[in-house]
């Protein structure tokens, strides 16, 4: 079978796109890689503009990650995170219908989606429904209906429920790039050695981006000839670790003696206490498989967060 030679990839500069630009262009030599990224100046993410502009180029595989992808966040600015993860997603998919109809579509989506169905305290399976309980959330789950109702009749939609997944480059607004930041600043004596944290006893599932990147690509691999039809997968470790054993080894890596104290601004009202997924359906039919362990990610995060403290 024949590989796709041209992708679309939307968030192109952001955190995991531009890793995926990067990959893709490794693993496919001679593809060409076309995207839609942050204006640096404005914040604009993405408008239906810059959707059929791209769309007329006729990629093979579209992987649509553009989002306002703060939890946090988005409870203080709901309507924005709606406006750009929904009405975003909205546009590329009419765009899509219209002028690359033969596209395969990879959305990505959030574990976050499901919600209140993590309260059994079981890894959660495709087959449980999406109860989301945040703005990002819902804008995520809307946004899952979006594609289907659009684009499924006639082109391969690929729905991936991504769960928490980190390394060197994301954003200290979130949880592990957070405590690397504040241990690195430590180190060079430009804050106390002490930590500000959120809930630490919540437990959650992590993934090496390098490992979502694989799964990314995995798909690729195969993109072409599929079926119209909806597809959707969890893409997660399958195991959850406390939020307090990651920032215990983060601290042992920096050798430091640091102090945890709890910041009320750093806690986001949820009841869900522990969230994991179940990777089984993904690893099956895309021969995929974690491999990069918790370590490795925290001492890339870390090794990031130094260099550009210093």
């Amino acid at each position: 079978m024949s590989e796709p030679n041209r992708f679309l990839v939307t968030g192109k500069s952001g955190f995991v796109g531009a890793k995926l630009v990067r990959a893709l262009e490794a693993r496919f030599k001679g593809c060409e890689v076309f995207g839609i990224g942050k204006d640096g100046e404005t914040g604009r993410i993405e408008c239906p503009e810059d959707n059929r502009q791209a769309a007329l180029r006729r990629p093979q595989v579209v992987f649509h990650l553009a989002a306002l992808s703060s939890v946090a966040q988005s409870g203080h600015n709901a309507s924005q995170t709606v406006l750009v993860n929904l009405g975003g997603t909205i546009c590329l998919a009419q765009a899509l219908r219209e002028y690359a109809p033969d596209a395969a579509l990879v959305f990505a989506s959030s574990g976050e989606t499901y919600g209140n169905s993590f309260l059994g305290g079981l890894p959660v399976t495709e087959e449980m429904s999406m109860q989301p309980n945040s703005p990002y959330a819902r804008s995520k789950a809307a946004s899952e209906w979006a594609v289907q109702d659009i684009l499924a009749d006639q082109a391969a939609v690929i729905i991936l429920r991504l769960f928490n997944h980190s390394g060197a480059g994301q954003d200290a607004r979130f949880v592990v790039p957070s405590f690397a930041a504040q241990i690195a600043q430590i180190e060079r004596q430009q804050i106390p050695p002490i930590i500000k944290v959120g809930n630490l006893n919540a437990e959650r599932d992590f993934l090496h981006v390098d490992d979502v990147i694989d799964a990314y690509v995995a798909i690729a691999e195969r993109a072409l000839g599929l079926s119209p039809g909806l597809q959707t997968f969890n893409v997660c470790s399958g195991n959850a670790i406390k939020i307090r054993d990651l920032l215990e080894r983060l601290i042992e890596l920096s050798k430091f003696d640091i102090a945890i104290d709890v910041d009320p601004n750093r806690l986001r009202p949820s009841d869900i206490l522990r969230a994991v997924g179940d990777n089984s359906k993904f690893c099956a039919r895309w021969g995929w498989a974690p491999k990069r362990s918790i370590d490795q990610m925290l001492r890339d995060v870390l090794a990031h967060a130094r260099e550009v403290v210093a």
